[in-house]
């Protein structure tokens, strides 16, 4: 997961400048090839749980994106800046909410 956040952090200033659907879908390819919930599938899968890479990397790439002036904040490129790091707490924030949907979504689904 640590990977991938700094990958984040590295994310194109024109990638970003086209706005939060490009975005969005930047966070989500790199949520995937990343392997930003491989963890909490670990867990999950041990658990003989059903987990969606896909669905759980949706759900953070969305609610990222969401965030008011999260594309300004992380296009700035000025990782010291109070936008960016409140812009990357709340990377944290929505990461954790979507790990545990994944959980919440695996146990209800565990007979």
């Amino acid at each position: 997961m640590k990977k991938w956040f700094a990958a984040l952090c590295l994310l194109p200033v024109a990638t970003v400048a086209m706005g939060e659907t490009a975005f969005e879908k930047t966070m989500y390819t790199s949520c995937t090839t990343e392997g930003t919930f491989k963890e909490i599938q670990q867990l999950i899968l041990q658990q003989n749980g059903q987990y969606s890479v896909e669905q759980t990397c949706r759900c953070l790439a969305s609610r990222v994106a969401a965030q008011p002036g999260m594309v300004t904040a992380m296009a700035s490129g000025d990782t010291q800046s109070l936008a960016h790091r409140r812009a990357m707490l709340q990377i944290y924030q929505q990461t954790f909410a979507c790990s545990a949907e994944a959980a919440t979504r695996a146990l209800k689904a565990l007979k």
